[in-house]
């Protein structure tokens, strides 16, 4: 028996789970030319398709909004088809603000017939100043709340921090898999056992 061949094509077969575990899942890259499935909770805002500045790819939505409905909340969601994200363990969001702009955004999923944790609570904060005026790449842990039938995204902002006018652009909206740690520690070990052999 070959045991150089045998561990051969475990390393690729390790390779191949370890590929396929690393793909996201995209909620929304704005590449369509449509807003779908967007929605906006007042007419202090503007919701925009645009194909310039994106993160990557052919679009972006620009979101506008002004401090005449200033002290209150503002809301966007994306609602879609239920998801499950329980092999997922990070949400990623591309995001471009003014370079003055302040604050935080605050995140949260429904999943299941109800918000993460109750309305009002979120799985994580987005801190408008680390963007600068450049797309920055915003990652959220999930944690361990369930997550298995997800339809909805809401991004919520306080708007006491707009002084004027303020843009904001959302790119790439993904959730991203668990570490593949376990799979990357067997596949060292099948290299380091085809070469002992």
């Amino acid at each position: 028996m070959n045991i150089n061949r045998h561990v051969g094509c475990g390393v690729w077969v390790m390779l191949a789970l370890v590929v396929t575990a690393q793909a996201a899942m995209v909620i929304d890259n704005f590449n369509t030319g449509t807003l779908s499935g967007w929605d906006k909770s007042s007419g202090y805002m503007t919701l925009t398709n645009v194909s310039s500045p994106t993160y990557e790819g052919a679009g972006a939505m620009q979101v506008t909004w002004d401090d005449w409905n200033q002290g209150w909340w503002e809301n966007i969601t994306k609602t879609f088809p239920s998801q499950d994200w329980s092999n997922y363990g990070t949400l990623q969001i591309a995001l471009k603000t003014d370079a003055s702009a302040a604050g935080t955004v605050i995140i949260n999923y429904f999943d299941s017939g109800a918000w993460h944790n109750g309305w009002g609570s979120s799985i994580g904060t987005l801190d408008l100043s680390l963007s600068g005026g450049n797309y920055a790449v915003y990652s959220i842990p999930l944690g361990t709340a369930a997550r298995s039938s997800v339809t909805e995204i809401l991004f919520s902002w306080d708007n006491q921090y707009v002084n004027g006018t303020t843009t904001m652009y959302l790119d790439t909206i993904q959730v991203v898999p668990e570490p593949v740690s376990g799979a990357l520690l067997a596949l060292g070990g099948l290299l380091l056992l085809r070469r002992r052999r």
